[in-house]
């Protein structure tokens, strides 16, 4: 995890993010993905959290809200947006995570089958 700390500094790590150093954030195991599995990192068009994978099933559009961010360290608090400099820093392009958008707000409409499914 050097490579985040190294990048911007412990300070300024967790001024950005809100979070202190722990490999329990997304950000981490993405380093960790980086490193250890690069052909994954390469062949994957989007890293998504869980709430943001059922969305997509669901509506077919990569989102996620601000809060779920905040929680992945690779958030900027400052900005409201992925942190650009951390995630070359670990090897992952910014393009590959879901858009950003406020709590609650419209995402799209289903997509077939699910109406077709829950009626």
């Amino acid at each position: 995890m050097s490579t985040l700390t190294d990048a911007v500094g412990a300070g300024e790590l967790r001024r950005r993010t809100g979070k202190p150093l722990s490999g329990s954030y997304t950000l981490p195991k993405l380093l960790w993905l980086a490193r250890h599995e690069p052909e994954v990192v390469a062949r994957t068009s989007s890293f998504l959290l869980p709430m943001d994978f059922l969305l997509l099933r669901l509506t077919g559009r990569a989102v996620t809200d601000h809060t779920l961010a905040g929680g992945t360290m690779a958030y900027r608090l400052d900005t409201f947006a992925w942190d650009t400099e951390l995630l070359e820093a670990v090897g992952i392009a910014p393009s590959t995570l879901p858009e950003i958008v406020t709590s609650g707000s419209w995402s799209a409409p289903c997509c077939p089958p699910w109406p077709l499914r829950w009626g």
